[in-house]
């Protein structure tokens, strides 16, 4: 009672205070000890965050942004826990409904978070949380939301949350002895995003199970990680792009809140998270800012000039800034505003090379650009040149995406397409979303020279999308000491017609040591049913006849190789004249389409034809160094499974 009314109603932090003033003054080590303690606990949770007990509240990041206009200053915007500023590789434009957040167009995008003097990037071990609201408009082969990743078919390291050409992506590496150890495991939501609609959408793992929510709910889960996270030769986060050593992939959409977890968050941390903020999904988005429909590409080089394509979502000026080398000294803007803009760049040596980027601006200002990327023109001398094939890409983004990644790490000199680039010329959706988004890393730096298939049906999208020479439909170009010879087989062929007298003239006319056509349709196929149905009995007849008519002038001219699309996997023939097997002076039909249509099958049995096949998504590849053709063919994985070899 003496006591109480003394100090009064005494709280247990003052009675705390009372009883350590009065053991320091017996023992003052005692007292620096639990000052220390003090100090390293107050410390800890400011700078590591809560433990595994939230009972004082929801779980705390070790490291969170807030992605709007008033916190950008500079090019950076300062995170909202720990000191992990976003440095911005461009101005990013700004979105004010529901809720402020900055908009990434597709072009040079997203930022990048830092390590700092003595102070890595975060790099939580055994478990981590990645959680992001965001808006996206458009998929691509591989997009990232957050991620401090690496990732080739040689190893990976570290994770990212992101997104494919039409479902959220969860990716990990686990880094422990066992499963997965240096190999990146890939969660996949099981249902597809909804484009242009705000979501909550996390990514946990517990050292056990990798969990992908969306909106409060489990997406999907799997066990095929264990361990501790490998984070091999991966040291700065990127925010609103897919970034590894090797591959830049922009965002097209929006991001507001970003936020990395040392801890697997609970799925109801997260659905209490997402109800919050309900709001948000919600209400309506306002429509989409400036963006690439169609990121920039490379159109016909030839040995002094050379086209950059895109196409933009509402008009822009464009603006081609390129030279030997960054900083760029020489520029190239459009005539007016335009959403579609075909640029030349004219004045360029043989075999000249240097580098490029675009910049967009819009009537009101709006500002879009791009990356710095390589451009070429064609040499007229003897060097070593190489060339890539791709066709039927129609209706499998996944599938062309990932043979074009393929395409690019190979670094060919260009690349050809042999036709049915879409399922149907005149849906524009198809051309942006199945070809141009999966592919726009490779023809943004690799030029392409297609021929018209099938399915385009001859259709102007054709002649928009690609600047040829006219008549377009067919044409010729060189490179270095080769001629390529294109066609459109769905016209005439027979002898005597145009395009026939022109193809004629044309090879006879060549002075180049080696010689290639290509057309869609094959001259030669053991395919089983697209010329007969040989599974029902029925004989084939092993390839067009309406092409037929076009291999005893390929044999009048010389030509090394024919390469054809339309039937949808790969084939090689022995060299052929006359129809019969001639190992010095026939010609070798190449059947390659297998860049994303639906897979066909070959004859019950062999013909006598046949020196290779399979079944799969592939491309081929071909390098020329003086009299040496050397031709390979890789599978999506980038598997080897077929070489040839011809010297002259």
């Amino acid at each position: 009672m003496e006591k109480q009314a003394r100090f009064g109603k005494m709280t247990s932090w003052s009675f705390g205070q009372e009883r350590l003033r009065y053991h320091s003054m017996k023992n003052p080590l005692l007292f620096i000890s639990i000052t220390l303690f003090v100090a390293l606990l107050i410390y800890y949770q400011k700078e590591v965050g809560d433990s595994d007990d939230h009972s004082n509240g929801p779980p705390r990041p070790i490291a969170a942004w807030v992605l709007e206009a008033s916190r950008l200053t500079k090019g950076t915007i300062s995170s909202t826990v720990g000191n992990w500023p976003i440095t911005l590789h461009a101005q990013p434009q700004t979105i004010k409904a529901p809720v402020d957040a900055l908009y990434f167009g597709g072009g040079l995008t997203g930022g990048s978070v830092l390590s700092q003097k003595n102070k890595p990037t975060p790099a939580p071990k055994e478990a981590i949380s990645l959680l992001s609201w965001v808006r996206l408009d458009a998929g691509a082969r591989k997009g990232g939301i957050i991620g401090r990743i690496e990732d080739n078919r040689y190893g990976a390291g570290g994770t990212y949350l992101g997104y494919d050409e039409t479902h959220w992506i969860f990716g990990l590496t686990p880094g422990g002895p066992g499963i997965g150890e240096g190999r990146l495991q890939i969660l996949r939501s099981a249902k597809p995003m909804e484009k242009g609609k705000w979501s909550l959408v996390v990514a946990t793992y517990d050292g056990k199970e990798m969990r992908l929510f969306v909106n409060g709910e489990l997406a999907a889960e799997s066990r095929a990680a264990l361990g501790p996270i490998n984070w091999y030769r991966t040291d700065r986060w990127s925010i609103g792009q897919f970034s590894d050593e090797n591959e830049k992939v922009p965002m097209i959409g929006a991001l507001r809140e970003v936020e990395i977890y040392d801890k697997a968050l609970t799925q109801e941390t997260i659905r209490t998270r997402f109800i919050s903020q309900l709001a948000r999904v919600q209400t309506e988005s306002v429509g989409s800012p400036l963006h690439f429909v169609i990121a920039p590409y490379l159109q016909f080089p030839d040995t002094h000039s050379f086209r950059v394509c895109m196409e933009t979502s509402q008009p822009v000026t464009a603006t081609i800034e390129y030279g030997p080398e960054a900083p760029f000294n020489l520029k190239t803007t459009s005539k007016g505003l335009e959403t579609f803009h075909e640029i030349p760049i004219g004045g360029l040596q043989p075999g000249s090379m240097g580098y490029y980027r675009v910049i967009c601006t819009g009537p009101a200002g709006e500002h879009l650009e791009t990356t710095i990327l390589p451009w070429q023109t064609a040499p007229i001398d003897s060097v070593p040149f190489s060339f890539a094939i791709i066709g039927d890409t129609q209706g499998n983004a996944p599938a062309t995406g990932k043979v074009a990644n393929i395409m690019k790490e190979l670094r060919p000199h260009f690349a050809l397409h042999l036709g049915d680039v879409v399922n149907e010329g005149h849906d524009k959706r198809q051309w942006v979303e199945e070809l141009f988004r999966p592919s726009q890393e490779l023809f943004g730096q690799v030029p392409l020279f297609p021929t018209m298939g099938n399915h385009e049906k001859n259709h102007p999208n054709y002649y928009k999308y690609f600047s040829l020479p006219s008549p377009e439909y067919r044409y010729s170009y060189t490179w270095g000491d080769a001629a390529f010879f294109v066609l459109d087989s769905n016209k005439p062929m027979a002898r005597g017609t145009e395009q026939y007298n022109w193809l004629d003239d044309a090879l006879g006319k060549s002075q180049a040591r080696w010689k290639f056509c290509y057309h869609h349709h094959p001259v030669y196929s053991s395919d089983n049913n697209d010329f007969g149905d040989t599974f029902a009995g029925k004989r084939s007849l092993y390839g067009d006849p309406k092409l037929r008519p076009l291999a005893p002038l390929y044999e009048k001219h010389k030509v090394d190789m024919v390469f054809c699309g339309h039937v949808h996997l790969y084939e090689r023939t022995h060299p052929i004249k006359n129809g019969k097997l001639d190992e010095t002076g026939g010609v070798v039909y190449v059947t390659s389409g297998g860049g994303g249509g639906s897979l066909e099958n070959f004859t019950p049995t062999p013909e006598w034809f046949k020196a290779a096949n399979r079944v799969d998504y592939h491309t081929t590849f071909v390098n020329i160094r003086n009299n040496t053709l050397e031709l390979r063919a890789f599978d999506k994985e980038g598997i080897l499974f077929d070489q040839y070899l011809k010297t002259k």
